[in-house]
């Protein structure tokens, strides 16, 4: 009888205190009308207009509460990393119920019962807490809908931007060419953090079962350069490619996995008016050739690993003048190529570094070309899709309303860069990011994950060490996330699965209620 008693009393905890009725208060803009509120629960959607207020408590209550709950909230989030960024597209409860036996009834109480209190000791601290300092770190949230009920709705303008100078989304409007926009954001956000990147620690050569012998990486920890820093390598870059007599509206081709310095000489060539040839480093030898005889370019930029792949290919192209290649720290010299010159990153800022020669940037317009971004090649020989200025910033802006939406919080949020950049979607994304004062951290399907194929053994994966909230993605490395996220609940406990069963649930009802999750760590 005890348990029954329980089970009821927690079962009403979780449908009302678990699945509230939320009041989302819509941000009012100057020269709007006053904010209306959506009040969603599981059977009804009403619109009506309201002015939310704070309920006798600054904001600095629910601050307080978000700094003493954050343990508690951690643990229902963090039985399994990654599991409520995911739920909505990849996980379901059927999905976990065929990794598992039917819960006791025990066990649903007690899961039930963790969940409920979880949810209730937060709420109930966002409303009574108050700590007047902690009070600017809420403001970045305000607009989460577990908390816009206790906020005037036109907090947003002064808490949300931390100078009024930064609107990145105003800037990107205004715009007349990618270097522009990089620029802007050096402008607003100097000495944060902007790209980072894991060093090599060693390459460690594994016999797998078959005999056969896998190349893996010991990683170090991610390492971050600053806009001011990024700023100063475009920099020469686009001076030391003008000295080899690069000039403005010359094609150059951009060969080479997604990486930090990619995004360095995609920015140094838009600074230059120089357009970018895209190629994927996974197309075959004909495929590579096709399109840098295709543009004319006579000059490659590439890594080490491609320039070994493709030097004979690269001999007989006699358009081809210069190639660069991305160095590997403490590796052996590449071969010569005979009637190339060939040299490395390193080199080319050196060169431009102590060169007393100056040169004059090119702002391109909006009708140049920033790229000329090459197909897979899946239906025959890739074709070249010319993008200008003015393309690349339209979908940069039709993306800028995503991030809006998504209250994407410079310093905060962090992204993880693995998609190839030579696809448009990644390089609208971290263009994106960096506009939006958003760190990347560089990584690749092979260190994604603790449990990826390129890492040596007791080296954690990428997602592990820099915890992104954002991530663009695939349904391929979303099935590797939800392989991962099921094998490791397998191995935890029966009222671990429960709780994460219920997460997954309440992610799904708020997604199709139209609620983005309320967690400050979902990957969005």
């Amino acid at each position: 009888w005890t348990l029954v008693y329980i089970e009821s009393v927690t079962n009403d905890l979780a449908q009302n205190i678990a699945s509230p009725a939320v009041v989302s208060p819509r941000i009012r803009r100057p020269g709007h009308e006053p904010p209306e509120a959506v009040i969603v629960d599981a059977h009804r959607t009403v619109t009506t207009p309201v002015r939310a207020e704070f309920h006798g408590a600054p904001p600095s209550a629910i601050t307080q509460a978000d700094e003493r709950s954050n343990e508690s909230e951690e643990f229902s989030t963090s039985i399994l990393n990654e599991s409520e960024e995911f739920s909505t597209s990849t996980l379901s409860k059927a999905s976990m119920e065929s990794k598992r036996s039917e819960p006791s009834p025990f066990t649903d109480v007690v899961a039930h019962t963790a969940l409920g209190w979880f949810r209730f000791k937060n709420s109930f601290l966002r409303k009574h807490i108050v700590d007047e300092e902690k009070a600017p770190a809420y403001a970045e949230r305000v607009n989460s809908s577990l908390y816009s009920p206790f906020v005037k709705a036109s907090f947003y303008e002064s808490a949300y931007f931390e100078t009024k100078n930064r609107r990145p989304l105003e800037k990107l409007q205004r715009a007349q060419s990618m270097a522009e926009v990089f620029r802007e954001a050096v402008a607003m956000y100097g000495p944060e953090s902007c790209l980072g990147f894991r060093p090599v620690i060693d390459t460690v050569e594994e016999r797998q079962s078959d005999n056969k012998i896998f190349k893996k990486l010991k990683l170090a920890a991610y390492r971050f350069h600053s806009y001011e820093d990024i700023d100063n390598l475009v920099t020469l870059y686009g001076k030391g490619l003008r000295m080899l007599g690069v000039k403005p509206r010359q094609n150059v081709v951009l060969l080479a996995e997604t990486r930090l310095e990619w995004m360095c000489v995609a920015q140094a060539l838009f600074r230059q008016n120089m357009p970018i040839v895209t190629l994927y480093s996974t197309l075959g030898d004909e495929g590579i050739i096709h399109g840098i005889r295709e543009t004319e370019a006579s000059v490659v930029i590439t890594t080490r690993e491609l320039l070994e792949r493709l030097h004979q290919a690269f001999a007989g192209l006699p358009q081809l003048e210069h190639i660069i290649y991305m160095e590997v720290m403490d590796g052996p010299s590449p071969r010569a190529i005979e009637g190339k010159n060939l040299m490395s990153l390193f080199e080319l800022r050196r060169n431009a570094k102590f060169s007393m020669v100056d040169f004059k940037d090119e702002p391109p317009t909006p009708d140049d070309v920033a790229i000329l971004m090459y197909t897979s090649g899946s239906t025959g020989a890739p074709k070249a899709v010319i993008l200008t200025h003015r393309n690349m910033l339209a979908a940069a802006r039709g993306l800028g309303e995503i991030f809006e939406k998504l209250r994407v919080r410079p310093k905060d949020d962090v992204y993880i860069a693995y998609l190839p950049l030579a696809h448009v979607l990644e390089l609208n994304c971290e263009i994106l990011a960096i506009l939006y004062g958003v760190k990347i951290g560089y990584s690749s399907a092979a260190t994604l994950t603790d449990s990826s194929t390129g890492l040596a053994k007791n080296t954690e994966g990428d997602c592990t060490l820099l915890k992104p909230t954002i991530m663009a993605a695939v349904p391929l490395v979303l099935d590797r996330v939800k392989k991962s996220v099921l094998e490791k609940a397998a191995a935890k406990s029966s009222t671990a699965r429960r709780v994460l069963e219920l997460a997954v649930e309440d992610s799904v009802r708020r997604y199709k209620a139209g609620q983005v999750s309320s967690s400050s760590s979902s990957c969005r």
